[in-house]
């Protein structure tokens, strides 16, 4: 839609003068999906954020909300939206932090080919 900059733009200008709602609406309108996740982790309203991450499916909004979640030490959602970023390194790490085995062999089988986070993990089973 032709639309989609101007929205982009105005919410821009409503972010920047404290009105984040109507930021937030306008982000929506314009499917900018990263930056109305922004919005609602700004505003503290996580729920919202995980609802909006998994209705669009956006990996950049996912990786976004992955680290917030890291952050606020709420690490197992934050393994699955880094999974659903397709950023499995992310997730490996953490997972290989809190002992998440299930959780590496899972992420690792999904990395497609990723030979070095696969033998990261493989190594990780072989030290242990």
């Amino acid at each position: 839609r032709a639309e989609k900059p101007l929205f982009r733009w105005w919410a821009q200008y409503c972010a920047s003068a404290g009105d984040f709602q109507d930021a937030l609406n306008f982000y929506r309108m314009a499917e900018d999906w990263l930056s109305a996740v922004k919005v609602l982790v700004h505003l503290g309203d996580v729920n919202e954020a995980k609802n909006l991450v998994l209705q669009s499916n956006d990996a950049s909004a996912a990786f976004h909300l992955g680290r917030h979640l890291e952050e606020s030490e709420d690490s197992k959602a934050a393994i699955e939206f880094y999974k659903m970023a397709k950023r499995y390194n992310h997730g490996v790490r953490l997972a290989m932090e809190l002992g998440l085995e299930d959780a590496m062999v899972d992420l690792a089988l999904k990395s497609h080919g990723d030979r070095g986070l696969q033998l990261q993990v493989g190594s990780y089973f072989e030290n242990r």
